[in-house]
């Protein structure tokens, strides 16, 4: 695996791991968002833990599941969340996860077809 794309998947764990981090602490002030948001994080280790390696398998799925957390965060901030600071840098982070690991994927597929 070149060194550019090691260093960008190691790039997409640290921010996805600072993501989840960032969910807990936003949801820090209601107990039952807390356990959700740290059950969340918890399973983001494995795939953070894949991309570090650089792991391909791992690409697909973090692509994804951003793609959907920005679904989400949008859906979120049109209603009782709408404005919040909070949630706009956690959407861009999202947006950035998932169109990294998504080059990362597609970028793979090419080199070995």
């Amino acid at each position: 695996m070149p060194g550019r794309e090691l260093a960008l998947c190691r790039w997409l764990a640290v921010f996805a791991m600072a993501g989840a981090l960032a969910h807990v602490a936003v949801a820090a002030h209601t107990p039952a968002l807390t356990a959700v948001f740290a059950g969340m994080a918890v399973l983001c280790l494995p795939c953070a833990a894949h991309l570090w390696r650089g792991g391909r398998s791992a690409r697909r799925l973090v692509a994804g599941n951003a793609a959907a957390m920005v679904a989400i965060h949008l859906a979120v901030g049109t209603g009782h969340h709408s404005g919040s600071a909070a949630l706009a840098v956690l959407t861009v982070t999202e947006g950035g996860i998932a169109a990294g690991a998504w080059y990362l994927a597609r970028h793979s597929q090419r080199r070995t077809a």
